[in-house]
């Protein structure tokens, strides 16, 4: 879960005035210090993590971005642990008024302000090195005592060791729902330094606290033109249990210079399989299970695709998960859905990852249908005797977020082709034509841009101004211009710019297909991923 809680530090210095009295004796200089006043806030994603943990360039899955809840960025008791540059504990300032031996702060954390913002105030000498580090909701641990008992020594003493403290989650299941009278997150920081300075321009550090969990977004879109029924929805393996790093776990020696846990869009060889106390045996992951209850909610997932009342979205928190936890023979992490109303197809899909580390949102797109639709990515200057590169979106039960890997920049012509609905091509695909209904129970076949990082995909001069879409507040800026081939085919051309680091854009096709004969309409949502495959930029590689 990408989702990131931060503490901005700003230094305002206020330095005490030498001796002016016009005494004979002479000035003994005084120690200056400086104000240091915490602004303790949240932020939703504003790092995603990309978790591309098997071959990153034929990678399916990327992570959008996405909000923290009002309950993911709540903080409940938090500390703040000085050290100087001596690697000794300068204090401990906190809100939990139960330990003496931290230095007490009143400062009220507003949750209901979408960044959890909070100030705290304390002085520091100028000119002095000193190191913070973050811990909240320390409360929600299951060995919460322990952790606590540790910080309360800890003054005076070396970091070094602490460093290392080990903690334990809670059953996530129960303990992290958010309803009364359940535990808030667990969130821990790196260490960022500064030098106190006269200048408070320059006195400014910024802590983001990473949840000590992960989690999981499925949204299930029903395209096969009738309600169906979830009996049940299964995705591993994840570890379930076991001690993990209290920080995070590059960071247990020492402050690294690239913090891997903020990464977000890079390469899988940028990542760090998640890392777990030497003292912890090895733990054999076990799948994530979840059967509707009769009646609920998201038991039934209706045809109409009017309101959304076709997609269901579950939701779960998981513990950061090695890929030794996930199959002996280090496989990717699956997914099963089961349902009743269409034809049975239950085998686990692959995700292509194979592990997820703290505070990773991994959002994984499931499609039901019972077309089959081939998508085809072709370039100028292709080799000779080459191929377009093509990827088909099979009937039943499928991942709707396919990625292609650019050989380099310039047009890039999508095409389309609905080989089969229902068993049969008696369908058209239906596009706008002026003058035709803008009512919003009729669609058409649209792509449209969702995200575009680094502006990789150049915006069209040639656009669909979209002019059937009547909600203002969803309607997309533009859409590619789409061309019909035939009943069932068609094409749209994007333009990838030269970048010399990772550009990534996702385009939404959505294909509108009507029955020739009885007027049934289908409507296929799918995900194209598009990238450079090169490293992102400020990336450690």
């Amino acid at each position: 879960m990408a989702v990131t809680s931060v503490l901005l530090l700003l230094l305002v210095l206020l330095p005490s005035c030498s001796d002016e009295s016009g005494s004979s004796t002479p000035d003994i200089p005084e120690t200056q210090y400086a104000k240091l006043n915490i602004a303790l806030g949240s932020l939703g994603n504003t790092m995603p993590a990309y978790t591309r943990a098997t071959d990153y360039y034929k990678n399916d899955i990327i992570n959008p971005d996405s909000a923290d809840t009002q309950y993911e960025h709540h903080i409940e008791d938090w500390y703040i642990i000085v050290v100087d540059s001596d690697d000794k504990v300068d204090r401990i300032i906190s809100n939990n008024s139960d330990i003496e031996t931290f230095e007490q702060s009143n400062a009220t954390v507003n949750n209901n302000d979408p960044d959890s913002k909070a100030t705290i105030s304390m002085e520091l000498v100028v000119g002095k090195t000193y190191s913070f580090y973050a811990l909240a909701n320390i409360k929600g641990l299951e060995n919460a005592d322990a952790v606590i008992e540790a910080l309360k020594g800890l003054k005076g003493k070396s970091f070094a060791e602490f460093r290392k403290t080990e903690a334990t989650l809670k059953a996530i299941a129960t303990a992290y729902t958010g309803e009364t009278g359940t535990s808030y997150i667990p969130m821990s920081s790196y260490g960022k330094s500064i030098k106190v300075s006269n200048d408070e321009r320059l006195n400014v550090v910024n802590l983001e606290l990473i949840r000590l969990l992960g989690k999981v977004s499925i949204e299930v879109t029903n395209a096969t033109g009738k309600e169906v029924t979830v009996k049940e929805l299964k995705m591993g393996k994840f570890r379930q249990s076991g001690a993990i790093y209290l920080f995070p776990y590059d960071a247990i020696n020492s402050d690294p210079y690239m913090p891997n846990l903020l990464i977000g869009k890079s390469a899988e060889n940028d990542l760090m399989n998640p890392v777990f106390p030497t003292s912890e045996t090895p733990v054999t992951g076990t799948d994530w299970i979840y059967k509707p209850a009769e009646g609920a909610d998201d038991q039934v997932i209706g045809s109409d695709a009017t309101d959304d009342q076709n997609r269901r979205k579950y939701m779960f928190y998981i513990n950061e998960t090695d890929q030794k936890s996930v199959d002996p023979n280090s496989g990717d992490i699956k997914i099963a859905l089961e349902v009743e109303g269409i034809e049975k197809d239950s085998d686990p899909k692959e995700t292509k990852f194979c592990f997820i580390r703290r505070n990773d949102l991994l959002q994984i797109p499931i499609l039901l249908s019972k077309a089959t639709t081939t998508i085809e990515f072709e370039q100028k200057h292709m080799p000779i005797g080459g191929l377009p590169t093509a990827i088909t979106f099979e009937k039943g039960i499928t991942i709707s977020d396919k990625q292609l890997t650019t050989t380099h920049a310039g047009d890039i012509t999508i095409s389309y082709k609905l080989d089969q609905l229902n068993g049969s091509i008696n369908w058209e695909l239906q596009y706008y034509t002026e003058g035709g209904t803008t009512e919003s129970k009729n669609q058409y076949c649209y792509a449209v841009p969702v995200a575009n990082d680094s502006n990789f995909l150049l915006e069209p001069k040639d656009k669909d101004i979209l002019s059937w879409w009547i909600d203002a507040a969803t309607k997309p800026k533009y859409g590619y211009v789409l061309k019909k081939t035939n009943d069932l085919e068609g094409f749209f051309t994007v333009t990838a710019q030269e970048l010399s680091y990772l550009g990534t854009a996702k385009i939404k096709l959505t294909l509108v297909a009507k029955h020739k004969t009885d007027d049934t309409v289908v409507i296929l949502p799918y995900t194209l991923t598009i990238t450079n495959g090169k490293t992102a930029k400020g990336g450690n590689r």
